[in-house]
C-alpha cells in the first residue's frame, strides 16, 4: 500500500456502520437463500450495475466463508505458510485499524516478536510478524486496561510518530521553520529534529514527548472506538473470529487489491509482481486468473495474423522485417507455418528479387553459428550481425552492452552474388549495440507473443541481468508491459500496443516510438542556410540548435545570421526569447490574444515608427529621469518590458564599427504585421511541430484553453488536422495533419545518429520529462543517440575557456561521441574560446579512465597536464620550468640593468609588472 495513502482522512463512523449493517443484511439474505439483489435495488435504492457487482461480490464470499465483520464481530485471519501473516478486517474505518493495528504490533513487541510490515487501508490492516501471536491473550490486556500504554510504547519508533514530532516541533517554534529573512532549508531542520527527538526521548516527562501522543490519538487514532470495543471484548458482548486459511476470504482480499491497483499503475511493476502470492495472484486477478479474454490459441492466431502469408518478394521482406533471417535452405523454423505451403523454387525467385533491389544481405563472421551464413533484410542484418559479435566477445561479462567499447570490431556482410551465393563480402562496423538488442527484443516480442523472463534469456545469448535491465528500460519508455496472459505461473512480457488489442482494446493505436521518430525526421531536416531553419521552425533560441539542422553551419555563421535585416529576435513563445524572420511575426501573432495597452504603452508605442528602427534611448527620450520622477521612469521601464512580451515590438541588431558589442535597435510590430487567423495559426503549427498532445500545444498558444479546443475541434471536423492515438501509458491523442498519419504508421529504419544538444532544442524540451527521468541530474548538454538520451555533458564557459566538468557517456559510443565532441568544440573556436579543459569522464578522474578513454580524446587534441589529473586542448601545451621561465624574462627585459639584484629570483619579484 502506497505511503500516501496514510495522509487520507478516515471515513466517518457513521459510514462504517452503514458498512457493517449492508453486510450484515446481504449475508442474512445468502443464508435464507435469497436473491440479494432485490433488497439492494428496493430496499437501499442502489442501481442496478452497483446492486449486481455488491451481490456478486458476497456471493463469492458465502462460497468460502460465511463469517463476516460487525458491530459485535472482527475477522482475524492467519494465512498459513512462509512468514507470519495476519488479515485483520474490521470495516470501521483507517482510524480504527490503525489504533488496532498499532495495539497488535505492541504485544507483539512486549514478547520480542519482530513486526515486519504493517499496512492499513478503511476495512481492515496486515501484519507481518517474525512469529505467532496468541489471541487469546488479548482479553488480559483488555481487563488490565494498559492498552494506551502498549500502544504508546509501539509508536515512539513509528515513522508516524517521527513525522508528528517534527509538525508539534516546528508549529511551537522550538525548531523554527524560518530565522528572520532567512529560510531554514529542510536538511538543516531534519538534523534539528533528529537531534531534538533524541534529547526528548532520554527524557523521563517531556511535555513536547506528550504533545505528540495527545496528537497522534487525537487527529489519528481511534483510542474512543478501542475503547468500546475492548470494553464489550471483556464484557463479552463483541469478539476477535481468528481462522487459519491459506488464502484471505475476498471481503480480506480488499487491502490486497488496493494495493495490486497501485501495483498495476506503476511503470516498473514487474519486480513487484514477481513477489506477490501466486494462490493470493489468481485471486486477485478473478476467476478467469488472465488479463485477457482469449484462449491461448487465440492469442497465438492473434500473431499469425500479423504478418500475412508472403505472396511476393515484397511480402517475404515484411516477414524477414520480424525476426530471425533465412538459412541457406531459405527456410526458418519462425516462419515454418508461413512458408510450409509456398514451393522452394518460388521463394527462391522472390530471394533473388531481393538481391537485385540490394534488399537483403547475408551475414558472416560474427563468431556465432544461429547467426552466420543466413540471409536478413539490411535491418535486421545490423542488428544480428552486431548481436552475433557482441555474443562471442565477453558480452556474457557485462550487465550492460554499452559499457563494451567497440573499437576494432567487425563482421561480414555479402555485396556480390552468383544466383543466390554470395561470392564477395566486405567488413562493416558495429551497430549501436544496445539498440540492436532493444529491436531485438521488441521485434521478438511483437512477433511471438508474450514471454516469461526465462523464456527470453533463453532465445537471446546474452545473461539475464542484461535481458532484466533492457526490459526495465522499455517498461520505463512504455514499450513493455508486464501481466498474465496464457498462464499465471510467471508474469509475461508483451508490447503495450499487442496488449492494448488482446485486453479487448478497439481503438486503432501507433507505436510511441514511431511518432518520436517522426518528430526527430520532422525537427533535424536538413537546410541549406540559417535563414531556410528559422522559416521551417517555430523559433531557434540558441545557435547550437543550428549546428544539426544547417548544412556546414559554424557557430561564426550565428553573428552573420543576427545582422541579417530579416531576422528578429524577442519574446516569442509566452516568455520565451527566440529568433525568427519577419514573415514568421503573423504566425506568432496567430497564437497570442489581442494585447492590452494602457496609457504608457501607448506613449512609448509612439516613439518606435512604422518601418524604422530605434534605440531604447530614443524610446524613453521625453520620460524625465530626475529623482522626482523616479517613479515615471519605472513605469516606463515596465511599460516596456510589458511591450516585448506581447510582442508589440521585436528587436533587431547592427553591426558597428569599433564597437565590440552589437547595436540593438526595436523595430515595430503593432499594426505593422497583421495577426493569421487563430485556425490557420493552429494548422500551420500542428503541420511543424505535430503529432502533438493537446496539453503541449499549450507551450505555444497564449490564448485559453476554451479558444483551443473550440479551433481545434474545428480543424478536426473539416478534416485539415486529424488524431492519432498512442500508448502513453492510457489512450493519449495527438494532433497532426493527415499527411502524416501514414509516416507514423511506417516501419522505417531509425536514425540513429549521434546529436550534443542543448535543454532549449526544439527536440530535447518535446521530451524534457523523460530526458530527465533517463539522464538524472548535473546536465548542460544531453547526448542522444537517435530518439534516446545516452549520456550527458557538463560544462560551462569560464571568461576565455571550457570548464569541462564531467561527460557520462557509454563506453560503446565512444568513437562516435568524440568526433560529435571535436565538431562542437571547433565550433566553439569561432566564439573565441579556443581552450577545454576536461576533468572527469563517467564520474572518475580523467586519470583513472581506460587507456582507450585516454587515447578517444588525444586524438580530437587533449593531452594530460600536471600530474595527469586533468587534460587540455589548445593553450599552452608544454608549460617551462619556472627557473627556465626567470631566466627568460631576465634576459629579454633586461633587469640586471633595472634592479641590479644579485640574482634573477630577486630581480622579478622587485619588478612591478610581475
Amino acid at each position: 500500500v502506497p505511503a500516501w495513502s496514510g495522509e487520507a482522512i478516515s471515513r466517518s463512523d457513521e459510514l462504517s456502520e452503514a458498512v457493517l449493517k449492508l453486510q450484515k443484511v446481504t449475508m442474512l439474505a445468502l443464508r435464507r437463500q435469497r436473491d440479494p439483489r432485490r433488497l439492494l435495488t428496493e430496499g437501499y435504492g442502489l442501481s442496478r450495475p452497483i446492486a449486481e457487482s455488491v451481490a456478486r461480490f458476497m456471493e463469492q464470499h458465502v462460497a468460502e466463508s460465511f463469517e463476516v465483520p460487525g458491530p459485535n464481530r472482527i475477522m482475524m485471519e492467519q494465512i498459513v505458510g512462509g512468514v507470519t501473516t495476519y488479515m485483520v478486517t474490521t470495516c470501521r474505518g483507517r482510524a480504527f485499524n490503525m489504533t488496532l493495528g498499532y495495539f497488535f504490533a505492541g504485544i507483539a513487541s512486549a514478547n520480542e516478536i519482530q513486526v515486519h510490515e504493517i499496512s492499513f487501508d478503511e476495512n481492515g490492516f496486515l501484519i507481518k510478524m517474525s512469529d505467532d501471536v496468541d489471541p487469546a491473550a488479548f482479553p488480559a490486556v483488555f481487563k488490565a486496561n494498559d492498552h494506551r500504554k502498549v500502544i504508546e510504547r509501539y509508536l515512539v519508533d513509528t515513522q508516524l510518530f517521527i513525522k508528528r514530532f517534527k509538525e508539534v516541533a516546528g508549529r511551537s517554534l522550538i525548531i523554527p521553520r524560518r530565522i528572520g529573512a532567512d529560510e531554514v532549508s529542510p536538511q538543516q531542520f531534519q538534523q534539528k529534529a533528529d537531534a531534538l527527538l533524541k534529547s526528548h526521548r532520554a527524557m523521563k516527562n517531556s511535555l513536547l514527548m506528550k504533545e505528540v501522543y495527545n496528537e497522534i490519538f487525537h487527529s489519528d487514532l481511534d483510542l474512543i472506538g478501542l475503547n468500546s470495543f475492548v470494553a464489550e471484548v471483556v464484557e463479552g458482548s463483541s469478539r476477535i473470529l481468528h481462522t487459519r486459511v491459506k488464502v484471505p476470504s475476498p471481503i480480506g482480499m480488499n487491502l490486497y487489491m488496493s494495493a495490486f491497483e497501485d501495483l498495476l499503475s506503476m511503470r516498473t511493476r514487474a519486480y513487484l509482481i514477481k513477489d506477490i502470492d501466486p494462490e493470493i495472484l489468481r485471486r486477485l486477478l478473478g476467476q478467469r486468473a488472465l488479463a485477457t479474454e482469449l484462449d491461448v490459441d487465440q492469442v497465438k492466431n492473434y500473431y499469425d495474423e500479423k504478418v500475412s502469408i508472403p505472396k511476393n518478394s515484397e511480402t517475404l521482406l515484411d516477414l524477414m522485417e520480424m525476426g530471425g533471417g533465412l538459412d541457406k535452405n531459405h527456410g526458418n523454423p519462425l516462419y515454418k507455418s508461413k512458408l510450409d505451403g509456398i514451393e522452394p523454387e518460388k521463394i527462391r525467385e522472390w530471394v533473388r528479387e531481393l538481391i537485385k533491389n540490394d534488399e537483403i544481405v547475408r551475414v558472416n563472421n560474427t563468431g556465432h553459428e544461429g547467426v552466420d551464413g543466413k540471409w536478413y533484410s539490411q535491418r535486421m542484418g545490423d542488428i544480428h550481425g552486431t548481436l552475433g559479435v557482441l555474443s562471442s566477445h565477453h558480452a556474457d561479462e557485462l550487465e550492460d552492452l554499452r559499457e563494451l567499447y567497440l573499437g576494432g570490431l567487425t563482421y561480414d556482410v555479402s555485396n556480390k552474388y552468383s544466383d543466390t551465393e554470395a561470392v564477395s563480402w566486405e567488413s562493416r562496423d558495429l551497430s549501436d549495440p544496445h539498440e540492436c538488442l532493444r529491436v531485438k527484443v521488441v521485434d521478438l516480442l511483437g512477433s511471438e507473443g508474450p514471454h516469461t523472463l526465462d523464456e527470453l534469456v533463453e532465445r537471446l545469448p546474452f545473461p539475464k541481468v542484461m535481458i532484466e535491465n533492457i526490459l526495465h528500460e522499455l517498461e520505463v519508455r512504455n514499450i513493455v508491459t508486464i501481466g498474465f496472459y496464457r498462464q499465471t505461473d510467471e508474469g509475461e512480457f508483451i508490447l503495450r500496443v499487442d496488449e492494448h488489442y488482446i485486453t479487448g482494446g478497439e481503438e486503432e493505436v501507433i507505436t510511441y516510438r514511431n511518432l518520436q521518430n517522426l518528430l526527430l525526421m520532422k525537427s533535424f531536416k536538413q537546410f541549406d542556410d540559417p535563414l531556410q531553419a528559422l522559416e521551417g521552425h517555430v523559433m531557434i533560441q540558441k545557435m547550437h540548435e543550428l549546428l544539426h539542422r544547417v548544412k556546414d553551419f559554424r557557430f561564426a555563421d550565428w553573428k552573420d545570421m543576427k545582422h541579417d535585416n530579416d531576422v528578429v529576435m524577442g519574446r516569442l513563445l509566452h516568455n520565451r526569447i527566440g529568433y525568427t524572420k519577419k514573415n514568421q511575426i503573423p504566425l506568432l501573432l496567430g497564437l497570442r490574444p489581442e494585447p492590452w495597452i494602457g496609457d504608457m504603452e501607448a506613449k512609448l508605442m509612439t516613439k518606435i515608427p512604422v518601418n524604422e528602427n530605434v534605440t531604447r534611448a530614443q524610446v524613453l527620450i521625453d520620460i524625465p529621469r530626475d529623482d522626482d520622477s523616479k517613479h515615471i521612469f519605472n513605469r516606463a521601464k515596465y511599460a516596456l518590458n510589458n511591450m516585448e512580451r506581447q510582442l508589440l515590438h521585436v528587436k533587431q541588431y547592427e553591426e558597428m564599427p569599433e564597437r565590440k558589442r552589437s547595436l540593438s535597435l526595436f523595430h515595430r510590430v503593432l499594426d505593422v504585421y497583421q495577426p493569421m487567423n487563430f485556425d490557420d495559426a493552429i494548422e500551420e503549427l500542428v503541420k511543424r511541430i505535430g503529432p502533438v498532445k493537446r496539453y503541449t500545444l499549450g507551450w505555444y498558444v497564449s490564448r485559453s484553453g476554451d479558444h483551443l479546443e473550440d479551433a481545434l475541434r474545428r480543424l478536426t471536423d473539416l478534416g485539415k488536422i486529424t488524431k492519432v492515438m498512442a500508448l502513453q501509458p492510457g489512450l493519449t491523442d495527438f494532433y497532426c495533419v493527415p499527411e502524416d498519419v501514414s509516416k507514423v504508421k511506417k516501419r522505417i529504419r531509425e536514425d540513429r545518429q549521434m546529436r550534443i544538444m542543448t535543454q532549449s532544442d526544439p527536440f530535447c524540451s518535446r521530451f524534457i520529462q523523460e530526458v530527465r527521468y533517463v539522464l538524472k541530474q548535473g546536465w548542460y548538454y544531453p547526448v542522444f543517440k537517435g530518439v534516446d538520451p545516452v549520456g550527458r555533458i557538463l560544462m560551462y564557459k569560464v571568461n576565455d575557456y571550457l570548464e569541462i566538468k564531467d561527460i557520462h557517456i557509454p563506453h560503446a559510443y565512444l568513437d562516435e561521441f568524440v568526433e560529435q565532441f571535436d565538431r562542437l568544440l571547433n565550433n566553439y573556436r569561432d566564439t573565441l574560446v579556443e581552450i577545454a579543459v576536461l576533468t572527469n569522464f563517467n564520474g572518475e578522474n580523467i586519470s583513472e579512465a581506460r587507456d582507450e578513454t585516454k587515447r578517444a580524446f588525444e586524438r580530437i587534441g587533449f593531452q594530460c597536464i600536471g600530474d595527469g589529473q586533468r587534460m587540455i586542448r589548445g593553450g599552452v601545451m608544454d608549460p617551462r620550468p619556472a627557473k627556465e621561465a626567470t631566466r627568460v624574462l631576465f634576459y629579454n627585459h633586461h633587469m640586471h640593468q633595472q634592479t641590479r639584484s644579485e640574482n634573477e629570483t630577486v630581480a622579478v619579484r622587485l619588478l612591478n609588472e610581475v
